[in-house]
């Protein structure tokens, strides 16, 4: 990983590389006084090659002491000490004192001809620890002198190195910590955190940004299948507001926690966390090596049970183990370097004057005994440096502060892998916290728009409708809050409550959607997201794909696309609107073809039925049903008509006239309601077809051009650039900031035409109260409004499943329709297209139907009178009550259409039997005189009156005469009989005596 620092840090460098080379040019002249001394070091060359001297800068004796005794063990172990002998020069320092550090080493230690420094210092301070500590590392670079630093709690990385850096660090530094914190978070499936450090701490803005980058450096990594996010980072100012600070973390609800901080700042840490109920089961606490202080057998009572950390090595690796290490690597270096020469590393005379310093890269023998020294480590303990002095892969334990307050070993971190087992955790509960809240505070941006965002004022700074938002004010750039409701308030509450997350909604400063600005920057609520000023943005915005590149975007919460609003003109009602109902393929079909066909039907189905009219066709009545009767009535029926009519008898006829009516009545009721539907809708001629109209696309070829405009830095405006340079240009003039300026625009006359998105034209067009605005022509770039995030924002995914789920259950068309109300609802245009075959088949079919069944009547009409009226009438005389009940049917069905029989029992209907007999005697009768006076009649007509006696004409005259005589007192009685009841004897007031 890339190590960065910020500009307060370089210039604290800088200073302090300024003060020693102050020092150096200060101690100058006393170095002259001791050349005497340096003079009688260089007589003794013979010492020289049997002596090598190694330095020590040490706080206390208990450090010096521990050289001393690692030296004294490989004088008594190593083979080259019967060569050579190791002299330990040390220099007692105060951590406090940074300058007489310097002084220490410039006039103590290098005019001995050290080879090496052991650097010891352990102040009673972090902060003197790290800053002296940070003095050496300079001095070291500076004068390339190497220096093994044995003190664990400097775990800055952030040093000036160059080649085979000559200062060694013997512990974890701050980026293997933060991996070894992150690789335990992985290990139990927790992605997120919160960072938590003190502003006295040193690094304390460089722990933050390693976090941060390890986050984003992990997350785009393709081997890693998860997000990672810090939630957010909280440097505390210990002397400041404490109570402000720690209800942000508790308001931000991430129950995870890094800290870093020295001992004594964790102490006040957790005592405030105690107080806010920030200790208790379900949070993780994890620190870094500071915390633990000097002795981990001394616990601060501030420190929670099941408090977690990392350390280097081992719980029992201290200060004086890793002196001890030290002097065993410059050890191991030098027996490296005799091995593989054959004479001591040739020291010049050293001091910290700068007309007389030598860079020891010139100096051969030196320059790789400094390459040893780095090179060498300890095997057992599998400590080796990289070539910027830093361990590699250093080991790291996981410590747990467990019931008996005391630190254990729960879990080894090495390679960015860790193995852990039995955690106490906060609370002092072995059970790992279940479902971890992760990030609950968004910071949301917005831009206000009509029905998605807009302002309404607070009562008594409170908002009882919507949620407070912090606005800018555009003339004095003060900040104020407001309260803020719309559509896209309401799916970002429903959100909070879903997903259970807490956020804060504020105004982008710009009043932009966002659009790029060169060099990878962006302006608007893409601006704010990309830079860390919000996690979110919410409104009218829609999707493309340069701002899928730089930010994550949800899926979309309604579906949009481009089009165009125009102002409404004048409208007329065409001429031929009493056509519109229907489509020109409908009138022609049905008064061509239906009306004929039917009247056609109707007719041959009366003349071919055995009870129509014409079934007598040798001899015309004067009622007969003409074709032109059947065309009379289809035509009455489907104009409605009250006209004089002539039914048909027949009842297949009468069957298929009913269905004619059925017809008529359906169509008459679909002409009607769509007559009246575009009767009172006008029919208007727009300026432009709509998007794609060449008075759009080409403005410049016409004459006056059409003034039109869109917002700036939206989406429209970014497809328009992007498919037509002419428009793009052309438009410019008349950008407007927001849709309400245009709407505004376009009813005052200033523009002709607005190009924006479709869902929100649609509404500035239904809410218009003067019903002025209309959309023209097809949508076109069909997307959507969407929710725009961090990239790699682990709400990305919860986020879209919720909007999906709000779709599905009809939550985002409810309050779309909350919101997008429409006051021209009563006045808005709404196009109807005519209504063609496919629209009205119904009513075809259900004709076609009937016809089908009257053909189906039609033959049981004749079937049954050919086949089974004589049957009845045969079973008639048995006094069968069904077969009387049949006959009478049918003969009610087939009789003479002259004769109205109203017999109701059985001997009225003897008599009817009678009376037929002898109505077929005068049909015989009238043959008879047809044949007298016409010649014989044929032998196959010759019936059984023919071969009897024959009559002259006046006894046929007179017998006919009788008959009809009869039949008229027959007509009577039956008419009396009719008033008699069906109990009654009947038969005795009739006459039975039929003469013929």
């Amino acid at each position: 990983m890339e190590r960065t620092t910020d500009g307060r840090e370089h210039g604290h460098r800088v200073l302090f590389l300024l003060l020693v080379i102050g020092q150096i040019a200060s101690l100058a002249l006393a170095t002259s006084s001791q050349t005497g001394q340096r003079a009688n070091l260089v007589e003794a060359n013979d010492t020289w090659k049997d002596t090598i001297r190694l330095g020590a800068i040490v706080t206390n004796n208990r450090h010096e002491e521990i050289i001393r005794q690692r030296l004294a063990e490989w004088e008594a172990t190593s083979n080259f000490s019967s060569l050579i002998s190791v002299q330990l020069s040390a220099t007692y320092v105060n951590a406090s004192e940074h300058i007489d550090i310097v002084k220490n080493v410039c006039n103590m230690l290098l005019p001995m001809g050290v080879t090496s420094i052991i650097a010891a210092i352990d102040g009673e301070e972090y902060r003197d620890s790290y800053i002296a500590n940070r003095l050496i590392s300079l001095v070291s670079r500076y004068l390339t002198v190497p220096i093994l630093s044995a003190n664990m709690g400097v775990l800055s990385s952030n040093v000036y190195r160059d080649d085979t850096m000559p200062f060694l660090q013997i512990g974890a530094t701050l980026v293997q910590q933060c991996r070894a914190m992150m690789a335990f978070l992985e290990y139990h499936s927790w992605y997120h955190f919160s960072i938590v450090t003190s502003t006295a701490t040193p690094d304390y803005k460089e722990f933050m940004t390693i976090l941060v980058s390890l986050t984003a450096e992990i997350s785009n990594d393709d081997s890693h299948n998860t997000t990672w996010e810090v939630c957010k980072s909280f440097p505390l100012d210990l002397q400041g507001n404490i109570t402000s600070q720690f209800w942000e973390i508790d308001d931000h609800d991430c129950q995870i926690l890094l800290v870093y901080a020295s001992h004594e700042e964790a102490k006040q840490i957790f005592s405030y966390a105690s107080e806010y109920n920030l200790l208790g089961y379900g949070y993780v606490w994890l620190v870094t090596e500071p915390v633990f202080g000097k002795d981990m057998n001394e616990v601060p009572d501030e420190f929670p049970t099941g408090l977690l950390g990392v350390k280097f090595y081992s719980r029992d690796y201290n200060d004086d183990v890793s002196i001890k290490d030290a002097t065993s690597i410059y050890l191991n270096g030098l027996e490296t370097y005799l091995s593989a020469h054959n004479h001591l590393p040739v020291i010049n005379e050293e001091n910290c004057s700068d007309d007389i310093h030598r860079d020891r890269k010139n100096n051969t023998s030196m320059y790789y005994f400094q390459k040893t020294v780095v090179k060498a480590g300890l095997k057992e303990k599998h400590i080796a440096f990289d070539k910027e002095g830093f361990l590699k892969n250093a080991k790291i334990v996981l410590m747990n502060l467990d019931s008996r307050r005391r630190w254990k070993e729960v879990g080894v971190a090495l390679k960015d892998k860790v193995v852990v087992d039995g955690v106490t955790w906060i609370g002092d509960n072995k059970v790992k916290p279940a479902d971890l809240t992760q990030h609950r505070m968004m910071r949301v941006t917005t831009i206000a728009e009509e029905s998605f965002v807009r302002y309404i004022g607070m009562t008594d700074d409170t908002c009882h409708v919507g949620f407070q938002c912090r606005t800018r004010n555009t003339t004095s750039g003060d900040y104020f809050y407001q309260c803020c409701v719309g559509l896209c308030v309401d799916i970002l509450e429903q959100l909070s409550k879903d997903l259970e997350f807490n956020f804060e909604l504020h105004v982008v400063d710009d009043f932009s959607f966002g659009s790029p600005k060169g060099n990878g920057s962006w302006n608007g609520m893409i601006g704010e997201v990309m830079d860390g000023k919000a996690d979110a943005a919410i409104a009218s915005m829609q999707a493309t794909k340069a701002r899928a590149e730089v930010v994550d975007l949800s899926v979309a919460f309604m579906e949009t696309g481009i089009s165009i609003m125009t102002k409404k003109s004048e409208g007329i009602v065409p001429s031929d609107a009493f056509l519109a109902p229907f489509d020109y393929g409908v009138w022609c079909f049905l008064t061509l073809f239906t009306v004929n066909l039917v009247a056609i039907v109707i007719f041959m189905f009366e003349c071919l039925s055995p009870g129509g009219y014409d079934r007598n066709i040798w001899e015309p009545r004067p009622s007969r049903f003409t074709l032109g009767s059947s065309f009379w009535i289809v035509w009455a029926l489907l104009f409605n008509n009250t006209v004089p009519l002539k039914p048909p008898k027949s009842y297949t006829a009468k069957f298929m006239t009913n269905m004619w009516g059925c017809f008529c009545l359906i169509f008459i009721a679909m002409y009607t309601a769509n007559l009246v539907a575009h009767l009172i809708q006008e029919k208007r001629h727009d300026i432009i077809s709509g998007f794609t109209d060449p008075k759009i696309l080409r403005p410049l070829d016409f004459k006056p051009s059409l003034r039109y405009a869109t917002v700036t830095d939206t989406m429209v405006e970014d497809y328009i650039e992007r498919t037509n340079d002419e428009m793009a240009t052309y438009m410019k003039q008349f950008a407007v900031s927001n849709a309400s300026a245009a709407v505004k625009k376009l009813k005052n006359g200033e523009l002709d035409a607005f190009i924006y998105g479709a869902a929100m034209l649609r509404h500035q067009a239904a809410k218009d109260k003067d019903c002025e605005l209309r959309v023209v022509g097809d949508t076109v770039a069909h997307s959507g409004y969407i929710m725009a995030m961090t990239k790699g924002s682990h709400w990305k995914e919860p986020i879209n499943r919720q909007i999906l789920k709000y779709i599905d259950t009809g939550f985002l068309q409810g309050i779309a329709d909350k919101w997008m109300t429409n006051v021209c609802n009563d006045k808005r245009e709404n196009k109807r297209q005519p209504l063609g075959i496919v629209h009205s088949s119904g009513v075809f079919l259900l004709l076609l139907g009937g016809c089908i069944v009257s053909v189906f009547v039609f033959f049981a009409e004749h079937y049954f009178y050919k086949r089974l009226r004589e049957r009845f009438k045969k079973k008639v005389k048995k006094r069968e009550l069904v077969s009387l009940v049949a006959q009478a049917m049918a003969d009610r069905m087939y009789r003479h259409h002259g004769m109205h029989s109203t017999c109701g029992n059985r001997h009225c209907r003897k008599l009817h039997d009678e009376l037929e007999e002898a109505l077929n005697r005068v049909h015989q009768l009238e043959d008879l005189l047809n044949w007298q006076s016409n010649g014989p009649l044929p032998p196959s007509e010759r019936g059984p009156v023919a071969s009897s006696s024959m009559y002259s004409l006046e006894d046929i005259s007179r017998n006919i005469n009788s008959f009809r005589h009869n039949h008229v007192r027959r007509s009577r009685m039956e008419e009396l009989q009719a008033e008699l009841s069906d109990d009654s004897d009947s038969s005795e007031v009739v006459d039975r005596e039929t003469t013929v």
